[in-house]
Protein backbone atom coordinates (compact mmCIF):
# COMPACT_ATOMS: atom_id res chain seq x y z
CA UNK A 1 0.00 0.00 0.00
CA UNK A 2 1.52 3.37 -0.79
CA UNK A 3 -0.04 6.82 1.83
CA UNK A 4 -0.10 10.11 0.32
CA UNK A 5 1.29 13.16 1.82
CA UNK A 6 1.10 15.10 -0.70
CA UNK A 7 -0.68 14.87 -3.89
CA UNK A 8 0.27 16.88 -6.41
CA UNK A 9 -1.46 18.57 -9.27
CA UNK A 10 -3.79 16.40 -10.90
CA UNK A 11 -2.09 12.97 -10.13
CA UNK A 12 -4.59 10.35 -11.21
CA UNK A 13 -4.87 6.77 -11.78
CA UNK A 14 -5.06 5.52 -15.43
CA UNK A 15 -4.62 2.85 -17.55
CA UNK A 16 -5.10 2.98 -21.58
CA UNK A 17 -8.62 3.78 -21.31
CA UNK A 18 -12.18 2.72 -21.85
CA UNK A 19 -13.48 2.41 -25.35
CA UNK A 20 -16.84 1.57 -26.53
CA UNK A 21 -18.92 3.95 -25.20
CA UNK A 22 -19.27 6.50 -27.18
CA UNK A 23 -22.95 6.31 -27.72
CA UNK A 24 -23.77 6.81 -24.30
CA UNK A 25 -21.38 9.86 -23.81
CA UNK A 26 -18.70 8.41 -21.94
CA UNK A 27 -15.32 9.49 -23.06
CA UNK A 28 -12.37 7.12 -23.21
CA UNK A 29 -10.07 9.17 -20.75
CA UNK A 30 -7.32 6.98 -20.20
CA UNK A 31 -2.92 7.99 -20.44
CA UNK A 32 -2.00 10.53 -22.88
CA UNK A 33 1.33 9.47 -23.77
CA UNK A 34 0.30 5.95 -24.24
CA UNK A 35 3.97 4.81 -26.08
CA UNK A 36 5.94 5.91 -22.32
CA UNK A 37 3.38 3.98 -20.13
CA UNK A 38 3.16 0.87 -22.12
CA UNK A 39 7.27 0.75 -22.00
CA UNK A 40 6.82 1.62 -18.45
CA UNK A 41 4.77 -1.85 -18.01
CA UNK A 42 6.73 -3.68 -20.06
CA UNK A 43 9.90 -2.66 -18.11
CA UNK A 44 8.91 -3.68 -14.82
CA UNK A 45 7.25 -7.10 -15.63
CA UNK A 46 3.51 -5.83 -16.08
CA UNK A 47 0.70 -6.22 -17.79
CA UNK A 48 0.57 -3.20 -20.43
CA UNK A 49 -2.54 -2.08 -19.59
CA UNK A 50 -1.67 -1.90 -15.97
CA UNK A 51 -3.13 1.14 -13.83
CA UNK A 52 -0.49 3.49 -12.41
CA UNK A 53 -0.20 6.96 -11.31
CA UNK A 54 0.22 10.25 -14.16
CA UNK A 55 1.70 12.82 -13.07
CA UNK A 56 1.01 16.49 -14.51
CA UNK A 57 3.28 19.28 -14.07
CA UNK A 58 4.24 18.33 -10.44
CA UNK A 59 4.15 15.46 -8.29
CA UNK A 60 3.23 13.67 -5.38
CA UNK A 61 4.80 12.65 -2.09
CA UNK A 62 4.56 9.38 -1.04
CA UNK A 63 5.11 7.27 1.71
CA UNK A 64 5.94 3.26 0.40
CA UNK A 65 4.04 1.15 4.01
CA UNK A 66 5.46 -1.94 1.75
CA UNK A 67 8.54 -2.70 -0.23
CA UNK A 68 8.28 -2.15 -3.73
CA UNK A 69 9.86 -1.90 -7.29
CA UNK A 70 9.05 1.13 -9.09
CA UNK A 71 10.64 3.14 -11.99
CA UNK A 72 9.72 6.57 -13.70
CA UNK A 73 8.47 7.28 -17.40
CA UNK A 74 7.92 9.97 -19.75
CA UNK A 75 8.31 13.43 -19.43
CA UNK A 76 12.10 14.14 -17.13
CA UNK A 77 11.14 14.29 -13.26
CA UNK A 78 12.55 15.80 -10.55
CA UNK A 79 12.41 12.51 -8.10
CA UNK A 80 13.98 12.04 -4.43
CA UNK A 81 13.96 8.72 -3.16
CA UNK A 82 14.36 9.14 1.22
CA UNK A 83 16.08 12.53 -0.25
CA UNK A 84 18.03 11.27 -2.60
CA UNK A 85 17.75 12.19 -6.43
CA UNK A 86 16.19 9.28 -8.62
CA UNK A 87 16.68 8.69 -12.20
CA UNK A 88 13.88 7.61 -14.58
CA UNK A 89 13.77 4.65 -17.03
CA UNK A 90 15.35 2.95 -14.14
CA UNK A 91 14.39 -0.07 -11.48
CA UNK A 92 14.60 1.32 -8.31
CA UNK A 93 13.76 -0.81 -5.32
CA UNK A 94 11.68 1.05 -2.56
CA UNK A 95 11.78 -0.28 1.16
CA UNK A 96 8.83 -0.60 3.54
CA UNK A 97 8.18 2.99 5.15
CA UNK A 98 10.37 5.00 1.99
CA UNK A 99 9.44 8.54 0.59
CA UNK A 100 9.06 9.44 -2.84
CA UNK A 101 8.56 13.20 -3.84
CA UNK A 102 8.09 13.50 -7.25
CA UNK A 103 8.70 17.28 -8.02
CA UNK A 104 8.48 19.42 -11.10
CA UNK A 105 8.29 17.55 -14.79
CA UNK A 106 10.84 19.33 -16.16
CA UNK A 107 10.88 17.75 -19.94
CA UNK A 108 7.75 17.54 -21.27
CA UNK A 109 4.18 18.22 -19.35
CA UNK A 110 3.95 14.84 -17.74
CA UNK A 111 4.88 11.63 -16.28
CA UNK A 112 3.99 8.03 -15.16
CA UNK A 113 5.26 6.07 -11.70
CA UNK A 114 5.33 2.85 -12.83
CA UNK A 115 5.02 0.31 -9.54
CA UNK A 116 5.41 -3.05 -10.39
CA UNK A 117 1.98 -4.96 -10.00
CA UNK A 118 -0.09 -2.11 -10.22
CA UNK A 119 -2.46 0.27 -8.72
CA UNK A 120 -5.35 -2.11 -7.30
CA UNK A 121 -8.66 -0.12 -8.36
CA UNK A 122 -12.17 -0.94 -8.51
CA UNK A 123 -12.86 -0.86 -12.29
CA UNK A 124 -16.06 0.81 -14.10
CA UNK A 125 -16.92 -0.23 -17.57
CA UNK A 126 -13.72 -1.97 -18.08
CA UNK A 127 -11.41 0.40 -17.11
CA UNK A 128 -9.79 1.79 -14.08
CA UNK A 129 -8.81 5.31 -15.72
CA UNK A 130 -9.89 8.47 -13.50
CA UNK A 131 -12.78 10.19 -15.13
CA UNK A 132 -13.52 13.79 -13.72
CA UNK A 133 -16.61 14.21 -15.53
CA UNK A 134 -18.39 11.36 -14.15
CA UNK A 135 -16.10 11.23 -10.60
CA UNK A 136 -15.10 7.48 -11.07
CA UNK A 137 -11.53 5.99 -10.36
CA UNK A 138 -8.60 7.91 -8.09
CA UNK A 139 -7.38 11.44 -8.28
CA UNK A 140 -4.85 11.40 -5.37
CA UNK A 141 -5.87 12.96 -2.03
CA UNK A 142 -3.81 13.88 0.95
CA UNK A 143 -3.85 11.16 3.27
CA UNK A 144 -5.33 8.73 0.88
CA UNK A 145 -4.52 5.01 1.43
CA UNK A 146 -4.01 3.33 -2.47
CA UNK A 147 -3.80 -0.50 -2.55
CA UNK A 148 -1.57 -1.81 -4.87
CA UNK A 149 -1.47 -5.05 -6.64
CA UNK A 150 1.77 -6.25 -4.70
CA UNK A 151 4.28 -8.79 -6.25
CA UNK A 152 8.04 -8.59 -6.49
CA UNK A 153 10.00 -9.80 -9.11
CA UNK A 154 13.78 -8.64 -8.27
CA UNK A 155 15.30 -9.75 -11.61
CA UNK A 156 13.99 -6.98 -13.31
CA UNK A 157 15.95 -4.90 -10.80
CA UNK A 158 18.75 -6.06 -13.73
CA UNK A 159 17.33 -4.69 -16.55
CA UNK A 160 18.87 -1.35 -18.09
CA UNK A 161 16.63 0.62 -20.39
CA UNK A 162 18.10 0.22 -23.85
CA UNK A 163 19.46 2.42 -26.21
CA UNK A 164 16.86 4.07 -29.36
CA UNK A 165 13.69 3.17 -27.39
CA UNK A 166 13.28 6.63 -25.51
CA UNK A 167 10.52 9.11 -26.67
CA UNK A 168 11.60 12.20 -28.86
CA UNK A 169 10.28 15.28 -26.53
CA UNK A 170 12.13 17.61 -29.30
CA UNK A 171 9.42 16.25 -32.02
CA UNK A 172 7.63 19.48 -33.28
CA UNK A 173 5.87 18.50 -36.54
CA UNK A 174 2.75 16.02 -36.14
CA UNK A 175 1.13 14.52 -38.96
CA UNK A 176 -2.34 14.72 -39.91
CA UNK A 177 -4.59 13.29 -41.85
CA UNK A 178 -6.68 15.33 -43.70
CA UNK A 179 -10.72 15.69 -43.52
CA UNK A 180 -13.27 14.93 -43.24
CA UNK A 181 -14.86 18.76 -43.44
CA UNK A 182 -11.59 20.36 -45.13
CA UNK A 183 -14.41 21.21 -48.04
CA UNK A 184 -15.73 24.04 -46.15
CA UNK A 185 -12.56 25.71 -45.52
CA UNK A 186 -10.80 28.11 -48.08
CA UNK A 187 -8.12 26.63 -49.92
CA UNK A 188 -5.71 29.09 -48.77
CA UNK A 189 -6.55 28.64 -45.25
CA UNK A 190 -5.73 25.10 -45.59
CA UNK A 191 -2.45 25.98 -47.05
CA UNK A 192 -1.64 27.94 -43.82
CA UNK A 193 -2.85 25.38 -41.59
CA UNK A 194 -0.19 22.99 -43.34
CA UNK A 195 2.59 26.37 -43.41
CA UNK A 196 2.41 27.42 -40.27
CA UNK A 197 3.53 27.21 -36.66
CA UNK A 198 1.08 26.87 -33.82
CA UNK A 199 1.13 28.24 -30.53
CA UNK A 200 -0.46 25.54 -27.82
CA UNK A 201 -2.52 27.93 -25.59
CA UNK A 202 -2.47 27.78 -21.52
CA UNK A 203 -6.12 26.93 -22.06
CA UNK A 204 -4.89 23.58 -23.15
CA UNK A 205 -6.03 20.71 -20.65
CA UNK A 206 -6.55 16.32 -20.88
CA UNK A 207 -9.09 17.41 -22.58
CA UNK A 208 -7.67 19.81 -25.62
CA UNK A 209 -5.08 21.37 -27.19
CA UNK A 210 -5.91 24.65 -27.80
CA UNK A 211 -3.58 26.22 -30.34
CA UNK A 212 -3.06 29.82 -30.98
CA UNK A 213 -1.93 31.53 -34.51
CA UNK A 214 -3.23 32.80 -37.97
CA UNK A 215 -7.35 32.15 -38.20
CA UNK A 216 -8.91 30.01 -40.25
CA UNK A 217 -12.13 30.86 -42.65
CA UNK A 218 -14.38 29.00 -43.93
CA UNK A 219 -16.27 29.14 -47.53
CA UNK A 220 -19.70 30.98 -46.59
CA UNK A 221 -22.51 29.07 -44.72
CA UNK A 222 -19.91 26.36 -44.22
CA UNK A 223 -18.81 27.78 -40.39
CA UNK A 224 -20.86 25.30 -38.33
CA UNK A 225 -22.39 21.31 -39.01
CA UNK A 226 -24.68 18.79 -37.04
CA UNK A 227 -22.85 17.29 -33.87
CA UNK A 228 -21.29 13.85 -34.53
CA UNK A 229 -18.49 11.86 -33.20
CA UNK A 230 -15.44 13.08 -32.92
CA UNK A 231 -11.80 11.08 -31.88
CA UNK A 232 -9.01 11.07 -30.13
CA UNK A 233 -6.57 13.59 -32.28
CA UNK A 234 -9.52 15.28 -33.76
CA UNK A 235 -8.70 18.51 -34.79
CA UNK A 236 -12.14 21.09 -34.47
CA UNK A 237 -12.14 24.42 -35.84
CA UNK A 238 -14.78 27.12 -33.95
CA UNK A 239 -15.84 30.13 -35.72
CA UNK A 240 -13.32 32.10 -34.21
CA UNK A 241 -10.78 29.89 -36.59
CA UNK A 242 -8.48 28.68 -33.92
CA UNK A 243 -8.18 24.84 -33.74
CA UNK A 244 -8.78 22.47 -30.97
CA UNK A 245 -7.02 19.23 -31.09
CA UNK A 246 -9.28 16.87 -29.04
CA UNK A 247 -7.52 14.05 -26.16
CA UNK A 248 -8.70 11.66 -24.01
CA UNK A 249 -11.32 13.43 -22.32
CA UNK A 250 -13.12 14.97 -24.54
CA UNK A 251 -16.83 15.34 -24.85
CA UNK A 252 -17.84 12.23 -27.71
CA UNK A 253 -19.56 14.36 -29.93
CA UNK A 254 -19.14 17.88 -31.60
CA UNK A 255 -20.73 20.65 -33.90
CA UNK A 256 -17.49 22.28 -35.47
CA UNK A 257 -15.75 21.35 -38.52
CA UNK A 258 -13.16 19.30 -38.49
CA UNK A 259 -10.13 19.77 -40.75
CA UNK A 260 -8.59 17.10 -40.13
CA UNK A 261 -7.48 13.95 -37.24
CA UNK A 262 -3.44 13.90 -35.76
CA UNK A 263 -2.22 9.72 -36.29
CA UNK A 264 -2.45 8.00 -33.38
CA UNK A 265 1.43 7.53 -33.26
CA UNK A 266 1.55 11.04 -32.80
CA UNK A 267 -0.55 11.96 -29.80
CA UNK A 268 1.63 10.47 -27.00
CA UNK A 269 4.88 13.15 -27.75
CA UNK A 270 1.58 15.99 -28.70
CA UNK A 271 0.36 15.43 -25.26
CA UNK A 272 3.78 16.39 -23.66
CA UNK A 273 3.80 19.65 -25.55
CA UNK A 274 3.77 22.69 -22.75
CA UNK A 275 2.18 25.99 -22.93
CA UNK A 276 3.79 28.44 -25.24
CA UNK A 277 5.67 25.82 -27.48
CA UNK A 278 4.78 26.13 -31.29
CA UNK A 279 3.85 23.16 -33.37
CA UNK A 280 3.52 22.42 -37.50
CA UNK A 281 1.43 20.34 -39.14
CA UNK A 282 2.20 17.51 -41.98
CA UNK A 283 -0.55 16.23 -44.30
CA UNK A 284 0.02 12.01 -44.81
CA UNK A 285 -2.45 9.40 -45.82
CA UNK A 286 -4.39 7.12 -44.09
CA UNK A 287 -2.38 4.19 -45.64
CA UNK A 288 0.43 6.02 -44.20
CA UNK A 289 -0.78 6.56 -41.24
CA UNK A 290 -1.46 2.31 -41.01
CA UNK A 291 2.11 1.93 -42.06
CA UNK A 292 3.21 4.45 -39.42
CA UNK A 293 1.09 2.49 -36.56
CA UNK A 294 2.33 -0.84 -37.54
CA UNK A 295 5.97 0.13 -37.11
CA UNK A 296 5.19 1.93 -33.73
CA UNK A 297 3.29 -1.74 -32.58
CA UNK A 298 6.81 -3.58 -34.23
CA UNK A 299 9.12 -1.25 -32.12
CA UNK A 300 7.42 -1.74 -28.66
CA UNK A 301 7.83 -5.49 -29.52
CA UNK A 302 11.75 -5.25 -30.21
CA UNK A 303 11.64 -3.43 -26.64
CA UNK A 304 10.01 -6.58 -25.16
CA UNK A 305 13.06 -8.87 -27.16
CA UNK A 306 15.35 -6.49 -25.99
CA UNK A 307 14.23 -7.17 -22.14
CA UNK A 308 14.10 -10.90 -23.31
CA UNK A 309 10.59 -10.83 -22.17
CA UNK A 310 9.61 -12.50 -25.91
CA UNK A 311 12.18 -14.87 -27.04
CA UNK A 312 12.19 -16.21 -30.68
CA UNK A 313 12.29 -19.85 -31.43
CA UNK A 314 12.10 -22.21 -34.50
CA UNK A 315 10.49 -25.39 -34.09
CA UNK A 316 10.12 -28.54 -36.34
CA UNK A 317 7.11 -30.16 -36.69
CA UNK A 318 5.99 -32.73 -38.94
CA UNK A 319 9.47 -31.93 -40.78
CA UNK A 320 8.80 -28.68 -41.24
CA UNK A 321 9.91 -25.28 -39.41
CA UNK A 322 8.37 -22.66 -38.06
CA UNK A 323 9.08 -19.36 -36.86
CA UNK A 324 7.69 -18.74 -33.05
CA UNK A 325 7.72 -15.61 -30.26
CA UNK A 326 7.07 -16.76 -26.54
CA UNK A 327 6.32 -13.69 -24.18
CA UNK A 328 6.94 -14.37 -21.03
CA UNK A 329 4.51 -13.57 -18.21
CA UNK A 330 5.85 -12.14 -14.80
CA UNK A 331 2.72 -12.60 -12.41
CA UNK A 332 0.17 -14.98 -12.06
CA UNK A 333 -2.22 -11.97 -12.29
CA UNK A 334 -1.48 -11.08 -15.64
CA UNK A 335 -1.22 -14.59 -16.69
CA UNK A 336 -4.94 -15.28 -15.83
CA UNK A 337 -6.05 -12.24 -18.08
CA UNK A 338 -4.76 -13.89 -20.97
Amino acid sequence: MIKVLEEGFNSIVLDLGREGYFRYGISPSGVLDEYSFRLGNIFLGNKENTPQIEINIFGPTLEFLDDNIISIFGGETEAYLNGNRINIYEPIFVKKGSILSLKEVKTGLRSYLIIQGGISVEKFLGSASYDKYLNKGIKLKKGMIIKIDRYLNKEVLKRLFPEGFKPDFNQNIFRVILGPDEDRFLNESIEIFFKEFWEISERSDRSAIRLLGETLKFKEGKETIISEGVNTGTIQVPQNGLPIILLKDRPTTGGYPKIGNVIKVDISILSQKRFKEKIKFERVSLEEAHKILKEMEEKIEKFKESLGVIKNYYIIFNNKKYFIKIEEIEDEKSFNQY
